[in-house]
């Protein structure tokens, strides 16, 4: 019996860059081992491009549109979707992703303000990486994971009342082992890659 792993086209996450600097290559080549759907917002096109991989979507505003047409006419065939101003771009990335039904994306981001658009999609898998910080949407109110010693966590929002196992007051991981944070409602944990 072999212990091949096949994927089914679309079902490893998406990969939406919205920040290239989100984080390190290395740990983007991680991200890039399944070959996921790659979607790019504009601003990050000549990055990723630089990194000598297939973009499949650029998101870009309407007026953009044939300058990257021509610029990436050697990526073809590529999807280029179009939104009206840079606040639009990542929702419309997203709205793209559920209504091609994606189950589960990894977002590289330039900052924690997504986060209270992104807790309103539902639907979708989400993993948010920010500052070489993953961050995971917790859909199901209970996040369990084996950890070694001294790994730190957050929770987002803040103010969100919640337990933990395994954990310290001040969320640093006591000793090797499973660790749990409950909470009543969905919520982000963070975790820092190293």
């Amino acid at each position: 019996m072999s212990s091949h792993h096949i994927v089914k086209e679309d079902q490893e996450p998406a990969l939406f860059i919205f920040s290239a600097e989100a984080l390190s290559f290395e740990k983007i080549q991680e991200l890039l081992e399944w070959s996921p759907t790659i979607i790019v917002a504009e601003w990050e096109v000549p990055k990723v491009k630089a990194w000598g991989i297939k973009l499949d979507v650029v998101l870009c505003a309407e007026a953009n549109l044939e300058k990257l047409k021509e610029e990436l006419i050697d990526q073809a065939p590529i999807k280029f979707i179009t939104f009206h101003s840079t606040e639009d771009c990542l929702s419309t990335g997203l709205y793209f992703l559920l209504a091609a039904k994606y189950k589960a994306v990894n977002l590289l981001a330039s900052s924690t303000d997504a986060i209270p658009f992104l807790s309103n999609l539902r639907g979708i898998e989400m993993d948010a990486f920010i500052d070489n910080r993953k961050w995971s949407f917790i859909q199901k109110m209970k996040f369990e994971k084996w950890v070694g010693p001294a790994t730190q966590f957050q929770v987002y929002p803040n103010q969100l009342p919640f337990s933990t196992t395994g954990l310290s007051p001040t969320l640093l991981s006591e000793s090797s082992g499973m660790i749990s944070i409950t909470a009543s409602t969905p919520f982000w944990v963070g975790e820092d890659l190293s």
